[in-house]
This record gives structure tokens, sequence and C-alpha cells, in this order.
């Protein structure tokens, strides 16, 4: 989970909620039922942190196979000496701290 790794790295992860790929009727179904689609379960998806320089080349070679065709850089890992290890989201400037769930998971529907 991006929060472990922020956390135990004493980095800030910063991720930028417009290019997180979310397919139109699953954000049209949690915008219905007021489900937030970055707090389901979801199989099938994979976070992948690479040195910044090695993006590119690991987007095109994720994008050949057709479960990767939606790969996209989402975030950048931040390291200051003012970093506290927090997963932050991005949207229109707006910056909120993404913090642990409390209580259940939603359950897989399958």
């Amino acid at each position: 989970m991006l929060i472990d790794i922020a956390e135990s790295s004493a980095v800030d992860i910063v991720i930028d909620e417009e290019t997180i790929p979310v397919r139109q009727e699953v954000r049209f179904g949690c915008e219905m039922l007021g489900l937030d689609p970055l707090r389901l379960a979801n199989e099938g998806k994979m976070v992948i942190v690479v040195a910044p320089e090695q993006s590119s080349d690991v987007i095109v070679h994720l994008r050949q196979h057709p479960l990767g065709k939606e790969s996209t850089v989402i975030g950048t890992v931040q390291h200051t000496s003012s970093s506290s290890g927090q997963l932050i989201l991005e949207k229109e400037h707006i910056k909120r701290v993404i913090v642990r769930s409390e209580g259940q998971a939603l359950p897989r529907l399958c």
C-alpha cells in the first residue's frame, strides 16, 4: 500500500488524481452510490515505483501488453527535509492527505 511505502521510507508520495485511470462507468457508478473508487477493492491493478529517469521506459514496456495498455505515471516521490511520510492526493492544485481507512474494508464483489 502506498501509505506504507511513504511512512516506512519517510518520503511524501504525491498522486495527481486526474491521471489515475478509472473507467468512466466505474466513476459514474461510484458517484451514484457515493463511493470513492480509490477506497474500493480492485484486483488486477498495481503500482510500480521507479526512478524518474526510468519511468518512460517502464511505461513503454507495460503498454506493450494488453493488460498494461492504460499504464501511466500518476505521481511522484518527494524526499526533502520536510517530508513526513504522507500520501498526498492532488486535484486542481488542491492537496489532501490520505489517511488509513479505519474499520472494515468494503467487501469484494466477484
